[in-house]
């Protein structure tokens, strides 16, 4: 079916839409048995029909992921438990290296404002 708006009049006769009214107004739902035979249509039974569909597809999505990201995080954590060293095998030139950017650029700061403060003394 196309997506161009009929009056019901207008309808197809083979075309049946059902409409139930609830707080917000008239919608079209999608039975899950088929009033004129009685019978269960599977489809709309498990899935709740195409929006129902979608909506599961989306959280199986968001649920894998969230799975896959947590194995991850295990997975790394069960490295890093294991054998740190291992893991980190430069740490300590990493963290020496840091230091000494970080206490070069204090004592530069330091001699600045010294300087700054020795030409405001003069």
């Amino acid at each position: 079916m196309d997506n161009k708006i009929y009056e019901s009049s207008e309808l197809p006769s083979e075309e049946k839409i059902y409409l139930k009214r609830d707080w917000l107004g008239w919608r079209v739902v999608e039975p899950y048995r088929n009033p004129e035979t009685g019978k269960i249509n599977w489809f709309n039974f498990i899935f709740g029909g195409k929006r129902g569909l979608f909506i599961m597809v989306v959280i199986l999505l968001i649920t894998g992921l969230v799975y896959l990201g947590t194995l991850e995080m295990i997975g790394q954590y069960k490295t890093i438990v294991n054998d740190p060293c291992m893991f980190c095998s430069d740490c300590q030139t990493v963290v020496n290296y840091a230091l000494k950017n970080i206490n070069r650029q204090i004592t530069k700061g330091f001699e600045i404002n010294e300087s700054i403060i020795n030409g405001l003394l003069k």
